[in-house]
């Protein structure tokens, strides 16, 4: 009798313990092992599903529906500790076309990470605000990132306007040929007229001034050029 006494007393501390355990086992785990969907790592990615959720619902109108999501999108930016989130959001705002929207990308042009200055500039494309155009300009002039500089380049070609070309002037007397290069294209976009590559004219026309017509080659120079093997 003792003996079974025993044996059962024994099962049921053992229970006990067996149960504990487990109990105890389940709870580090969980804490140590956290499920995927609450793990830090995708947060980010969370971020981003979510900004583009709202990406999706622009229509390119100025309501009071779209101003929401801009204010939306706005206190985003502003805590947002991650840039690629934050790059997220500018190209999401670009898909605004409210007064809130040109502020925000204005503001984000001066973010510390690259990406998203040129995410800003992309967004900026073709917004012929005084200020939008005039916060390119200033990009194109001081930003020490070469990629930034392209891309509000690049933006100014789709602004247009009078101011456009101005704005230019610094990227057309840039000593990189490269840069030069895209310019020229964007004061083509910008201007509607095509002075073939030569810099000069196009410096010319963005200070206000007459661009000189291209010197014609002599029948003697293009038929050297021709049969030249360089």
């Amino acid at each position: 009798m003792t003996q079974n006494r025993l044996s059962v007393l024994l099962s049921l501390l053992l229970g006990v313990v067996v149960g504990c355990t487990s109990g105890i086992g389940g709870r580090l785990g969980d804490r140590l092992f956290p499920r995927p969907e609450i793990t830090s790592y995708e947060t980010p990615k969370k971020r981003i599903a979510e900004v583009e959720g709202l990406a999706a619902r622009a229509t390119g109108k100025d309501t009071p529906e779209q101003q929401e999501l801009v204010a939306q999108l706005a206190r985003r930016i502003q805590t947002e500790p991650d840039p690629l989130v934050r790059r997220s959001i500018v190209k999401a705002v670009g898909g605004f076309q409210t007064p809130l929207a040109n502020q925000v990308l204005i503001a984000g042009s001066s973010d510390a990470d690259a990406g998203v200055r040129s995410a800003c500039c992309q967004g900026l494309a073709g917004r012929t605000s005084p200020e939008a155009v005039a916060r390119l300009g200033e990009l194109v002039r001081a930003d020490e990132n070469f990629d930034v500089r392209v891309a509000a380049v690049r933006a100014l070609g789709e602004s247009g306007g009078s101011d456009a070309p101005k704005a230019l002037l610094a990227a057309l007397e840039d000593r990189d040929p490269a840069m030069q290069l895209v310019a020229m294209e964007s004061m083509r976009s910008a201007t509607g007229r095509d002075l073939g590559q030569d810099v000069n004219a196009y410096v010319a026309l963005a200070r206000g001034e007459t661009p000189q017509p291209p010197a014609r080659e002599s029948a003697v120079a293009r038929t050297l050029k021709e049969w030249s093997p360089f």
